[in-house]
């Protein structure tokens, strides 16, 4: 066996070292051009894999040798080589060109490991290129084949890597998972990959608030890092990372320029750790060093810009903004925040994109509608990933831009005069709970804009009451107008919605306005949206898009100001998929949604709920014995789930008060008779279920006649709330 048979073994073998101490020392001048490609393969393959790039040969000889060669395996490795090669140069177009020659090459003759890594290759390609769905995609396809193979160094390569993209793309939650799932594999790995997952572990801690635990995490790397200077590097620009998101921004700064100044000493004149120095900008904007971040910024926006990297293009745009802003160019600043909007959504990176937004609208640079519409975007996306922090600030964000919002737990009565000169009263809320005072909170937070507003929840959870009480915070001087969509014909949407002309059809004796005219700079509430028909919905439509109504009989438009507010208790996104609403008119609601919970969710408003009924029934509950009864009572009824909900307790309510002739304590008496009487319900309809609606071997299985049995259902069908 010669040294080129024995070092292409150690090389299949993994043994990378050892190879190249075979290769280096060959002769190229003595060898054939034969062997001399395969030499020049065999000692960039090693040196890669090594962790030596310098030692890369030029493989476009080798690649042109095997181009034509019976042994197309040997191409395929030869492009694959390349394209590592490129990806070290960040030159991330090549490089992608290059290793998908590899995969089809490899593809051909069916070798799975090739496949496997080149998939690896092109995801790490892909996340740089800003294509990060792309590159989780490429990772999942490269880990199921190294398993399939049972390839368990591979395996554990993938599982280092994936949580990064993951990472990129705001998957927070996943991004844990898949660490979490990995650790076992990853503790038999080499101390690279171990010292890569380390790292990325330590951060869906640090992007929750959690730093102490972030911290305790990065720190299991700083035992590995003493020869692998790549990773020493790294290791400073996520230790400054995690103190970046605690918000301690000098100690952020310090942090990160270490890692800066190594990467210059270690690789001068090579500006490849674009991600460090950008978290370097970031950090000195947030310590008010802005001339520090714009001196490091533009360089890096020139590299960033020359590698394709599109994630730190885009935040390069957001650095710009904010330096811009600090420099009063107000104009160029917006341009650069909707600029870096833009492409974090087109790159769906939602965790930076949520976080612009966020910066956005705390920058003065928009109106009030746009300001809010930023940051409940924001919301959404952090809400979905329980990023805390954030919440907290856009929180604050959104009390600063609306009016001061009352501390009282329940909201109190206020009246104001409309245009009209008509009294418009605010709606009573009942709410001790912390989701009721959020959803209060919110509701006074966006009444101001603009915006439609979608309220969705339950039958029952007094989406009605809500959109009155969003009408009255507006302070919109029109009126606001109810209607119920599925209570409209079709015939009638026209002369309803519309209104009409003198003389536009027959009985027509006098002109009346539609509707939508009615609510002319006030709030049109539409209820029961979900059960309009295409042609109802395919007005509305124009409406909202024209601001403008057109009388039956009449040629003219005339312009209308409304705020629209909808509700529906379906789920609008399944109607959408059985084509029964329109997806255009869906987003054209759905600007702002609240989400009003069912009661059971909300047990802790039980006890203020009951008190204001029987108030506005007459019977009020004082101090003493009485308010004791009353807290009995609270008990009884939140141990029913209440489907009907709010509307339902106020029923039942209103029945107790009036058969118990106003007496609190046979008001208990009998909330505690109908308790059992539900329990008991519950019970038959369980064995009947059981016994799959065959009610004589339900009777038998509760040990009773069936004709017992067929006379509770009836009275507890007609009896039970």
């Amino acid at each position: 066996m010669n040294n080129l048979e024995r070092a292409e073994q150690l090389v299949l073998a993994r043994n990378f070292a050892e190879a190249l101490k075979i290769l280096q020392p060959i002769d190229l001048s003595q060898l054939s051009e034969k062997d001399r490609a395969l030499c020049d393969l065999l000692t960039s393959e090693a040196a890669l894999g090594a962790g030596n790039p310098s030692l890369v040969r030029d493989l476009e000889a080798a690649i042109e040798f095997y181009r034509f060669h019976p042994d197309t395996s040997k191409f395929a490795r030869a492009k694959y080589a390349l394209g590592w090669s490129l990806t070290n140069q960040v030159d991330f177009v090549g490089a992608q060109e290059a290793l998908l020659e590899a995969y089809t090459n490899f593809l051909r003759y069916r070798d799975l490991k090739g496949i496997a890594k080149s998939l690896n290759r092109l995801a790490c390609v892909a996340h740089h290129m800003g294509d990060i769905e792309a590159a989780v995609d490429g990772l999942e396809k490269a880990l199921r084949l190294y398993r399939s193979l049972n390839d368990a160094e591979g395996t554990a390569s993938i599982a280092a890597n994936l949580p990064l993209p993951l990472l990129r793309t705001g998957r927070l939650k996943e991004a844990l998972t898949k660490c979490i799932e990995s650790a076992p594999v990853l503790e038999k790995s080499p101390q690279r990959m171990k010292i890569v997952f380390y790292l990325v572990s330590a951060m869906p801690h640090a992007h929750w608030g959690n730093s102490d635990d972030a911290l305790k995490i990065i720190r299991q790397v700083q035992p590995l890092l003493e020869q692998y200077p790549l990773e020493r590097i790294s290791y400073y620009h996520y230790l400054g990372w995690i103190h970046l998101l605690g918000d301690n921004y000098a100690r952020a700064a310090e942090i990160l320029q270490k890692g800066s100044e190594l990467a210059e000493e270690l690789y001068p004149g090579q500006l490849v750790f674009t991600a460090g120095e950008r978290l370097l900008a970031e950090a000195y904007i947030c310590a008010g060093r802005y001339d520090d971040a714009a001196d490091i910024a533009q360089p890096l926006f020139t590299t960033v810009s020359k590698m394709t990297e599109r994630v730190e293009i885009a935040a390069c745009y957001r650095i710009f903004a904010r330096i811009d802003l600090h420099r009063k160019k107000l104009e160029t600043a917006r341009s650069w925040f909707e600029r870096a909007i833009d492409l974090f959504y087109v790159i769906k990176s939602r965790y930076e994109l949520a976080v612009t937004r966020y910066m956005a609208a705390c920058s003065d640079l928009y109106d009030l509608d746009e300001s809010i519409r930023l940051l409940l975007q924001a919301r959404e996306y952090f809400r979905s990933e329980d990023v805390e922090p954030y919440l907290q600030k856009i929180e604050k964000e959104l009390v600063r831009l609306s009016q001061p919002v009352k501390k009282s737990k329940s909201t109190t009565h206020a009246v104001r005069i409309d245009g009209h000169g008509n009294i418009v009263d605010c709606p009573d809320i009942i709410a001790d709970s912390a989701i009721m005072l959020d959803l209060i909170k919110y509701a006074q937070n966006v009444a101001a804009s603009e915006l439609s507003v979608l309220l969705t929840g339950e039958t029952g959870t007094g989406k009605d009451i809500l959109a009155k009480y969003i009408h009255f915070h507006s302070k919109r001087p029109g009126r606001f107008i109810s209607v119920n969509a599925a209570a409209i014909p079709d015939t009638m949407v026209e002369s309803e919605l519309f209104g009409y002309a003198k003389g536009a059809f027959t009985n027509a004796d006098q002109s009346k306005p539609g509707l939508f005219e009615m609510a002319d700079r006030g709030t049109f509430f539409l209820d029961e949206i979900a059960d309009t028909s295409p042609s109802f919905q395919a007005k509305l439509l124009e409406v909202i898009e024209t601001r403008s109504v057109r009388r039956l009989g009449e040629t003219l438009p005339r312009p209308v100001d409304f705020r629209l507010i909808a509700a529906t208790n379906q789920d609008l996104s399944s109607r959408i998929e059985n084509r029964e609403f329109r997806e255009d008119l869906f987003h054209r609601l759905n600007q702002l949604q609240l989400h009003l919970p069912p009661l059971r969710e909300r047990t802790l408003d039980l006890l203020a709920l009951i008190r204001y009924f029987m108030r506005t029934s007459g019977l009020i509950i004082e101090e003493g014995e009485a308010s004791k009864r009353l807290e009995e009572l609270s008990e009884v009824l939140a141990a029913h789930d209440w489907p009907g909900n709010v509307r339902q307790l106020r029923a039942e309510i209103n029945r107790l008060v009036l058969e118990s002739g106003r007496d609190i304590r046979q008001m208990l008496t009998l909330a505690r008779k109908a308790a059992r009487g539900r329990n008991e319900y519950n019970e038959l309809l369980r064995a009947l279920d059981f016994a799959n609606g065959n009610q004589s071997l339900a009777a038998r299985s509760l040990g009773i006649p069936e004709s017992t049995l067929r006379y509770r259902l009836k009275k507890y069908r007609n009896r039970t709330p």
